[in-house]
């Protein structure tokens, strides 16, 4: 059974490393939930049909930041990502055009024949609805930490 992956902005000075032991209100307001899709996203992002293959890769830090196993309540974050990634995070959406649903429908149009079946086959939504739902969303979260110099944090729910 898949989770959906949850990311939250964590505001403040907080590192991975104080992550751990820092007192950290997570606000569903600054959450973007990407549902069970991302690794769908992934693979378009990536443009292959293993999206876990590099999990060094920029696309993939997108979705999944870099691995922490760090309980917090009832939840275990997985994922983080600090202010400075955040912007550079934010420079990537920018160069790929995901600012914009044509910038996300080429990027979709251009992928391999592999990838375009490895979707086909996991039953993924259309162009259109994966940019509406998830993408646009993701991209304004990510605006949104930028703004607010925040960290992101990870976790399946």
């Amino acid at each position: 059974m898949s989770s959906s992956i949850y990311l939250y902005q964590i505001p403040g000075n907080i590192t991975a490393d104080t992550f751990a032991s820092a007192e950290v209100i997570f606000d569903k307001s600054k959450s973007a939930n990407l549902y069970k899709i991302a690794e769908h996203l992934a693979i378009v992002f990536m443009n292959t049909t293993d999206p876990f293959s590099d999990d060094t890769a920029l696309p993939y830090k997108v979705l999944y930041g870099n691995f922490i196993d760090i309980p917090k309540g009832d939840r275990i974050f997985n994922g983080f990502i600090s202010p400075e990634e955040v912007n550079t995070i934010c420079n990537w959406i920018r160069e790929n055009n995901l600012l914009s649903a044509e910038g996300f429908y080429k990027l979709h149009d251009d992928l391999s024949e592999e990838a375009r079946k490895e979707l086909y086959e996991r039953g993924s939504d259309e162009k259109e609805n994966l940019y509406s739902g998830y993408v646009q969303p993701l991209v304004q979260f990510y605006a949104d930490a930028l703004k607010n110099k925040s960290a992101i944090a990870l976790c399946g729910e």
